[in-house]
């Protein structure tokens, strides 16, 4: 039976944002879990992560439209005489995929910026002002 590989410190903080996104490979978090079971730094630096990302879930608008909505609108265009067409169809499903987009690329930034910021002495605290800013 292979021995598990022993984690640096340094190699767990790197691999901490993917871990704490469930993106490490099953060979990768498992050697990442075991190294946090017993270095009290790298487990804070992940609870730090898990923070900072339920702070970030917070500030994420709910986007749901009220209820009734959709049929108050249709009835509206239905009055109107008009007609829901093809062109309406894919300027709303092409605003869903900027808007996912956008949160993709914010989340990302997000992550490479932490990853990044190595010792520049900012909390996530700090850091979480800043972009709720």
């Amino acid at each position: 039976m292979n021995q598990p590989i022993e984690l640096s410190c340094g190699e767990v903080r790197n691999a901490v944002p993917e871990y704490a996104l469930g993106l490490l490979p099953v060979d990768e978090r498992a050697g990442v879990a075991r190294h946090i079971m017993g270095c009290r730094e790298c487990r804070l630096e992940l609870e730090e992560m898990n923070a900072l990302g339920d702070e970030l879930i917070d500030l994420v608008p709910d986007a749901g439209p009220p209820a009734g909505f959709d049929r108050r609108v249709l009835a509206a265009i239905r009055q109107a005489g008009g007609s829901w067409d093809d062109r309406s169809r894919r300027a709303g499903r092409n605003k869903r995929f900027v808007i996912a987009g956008l949160a993709a690329a914010a989340a990302v930034a997000l992550i490479v910026g932490l990853v990044v910021r190595g010792g520049n002495g900012k909390s996530h605290h700090e850091m979480t002002a800043a972009l709720t800013a």
